[in-house]
């Protein structure tokens, strides 16, 4: 459904309730999942303007596809006191954002199995932001289980995953116990947002 093009705007005003409950709660900041915004985002003029205006009252976090002069990326948006930073993935999921094969295998296989489409592009270092004066490290999804993301990172990271495509399967649980492991192997707290997910105490 994430996909279809008649159910993306109804999954857009989903997540504008989501964050108009935030601000009635007078949360500091949302943090909405990967691809809660199944679209390319800063394409959408009139949805950068909302989301702005919006960031006046809340710190918002989202998943959305960023296109650049030099392709596609999968990127967390921050919109903070009406202006946006985004922040592009580093580490890509091997097989579903990336065929990590020489070039020409690499097109042969999106040719027969991808319609042709091309890998999303990969950020070439982790985005770190400061949020009310405290400092923030972005991952998406596959990314904050890569011992990578710790190294030299700030106390807090902010990440985010679609993990609804996964189901049925473990990756949630594997994912949550992961990310888990390396707050505790490198004393970090981890913000995680993820639609179907798991809840381990």
């Amino acid at each position: 459904m994430r996909w279809d093009e008649q159910w993306i705007y109804k999954i857009v005003e989903f997540q504008f309730t989501e964050i108009d409950k935030a601000i009635k709660n007078k949360d500091d900041i949302v943090v909405l999942t990967e691809s809660a915004f199944p679209l390319i985002l800063n394409n959408e003029g009139l949805l950068i303007q909302r989301l702005k205006l919006l960031s006046k009252k809340i710190t918002i976090v989202l998943g959305s596809i960023y296109k650049a002069d030099d392709g596609y990326y999968n990127a967390n948006y921050y919109f903070i006191d009406g202006d946006y930073q985004v922040a592009r993935k580093v580490f890509l999921v091997p097989f579903g954002e990336e065929i990590p094969f020489p070039q020409f295998l690499t097109d042969l296989i999106n040719e027969i199995f991808y319609n042709g489409a091309n890998d999303y592009k990969k950020a070439e270092s982790f985005f770190d932001i400061e949020i009310k004066g405290v400092k923030f490290r972005n991952a998406i999804c596959f990314e904050a289980t890569v011992d990578e993301l710790y190294h030299d990172a700030p106390d807090y990271i902010i990440a985010s995953s679609n993990n609804g495509w996964f189901k049925p399967s473990i990756e949630p649980t594997l994912q949550n116990l992961l990310i888990r492991f390396y707050a505790k192997k490198y004393n970090k707290i981890i913000y995680h947002s993820a639609n179907m997910g798991v809840d381990l105490d």
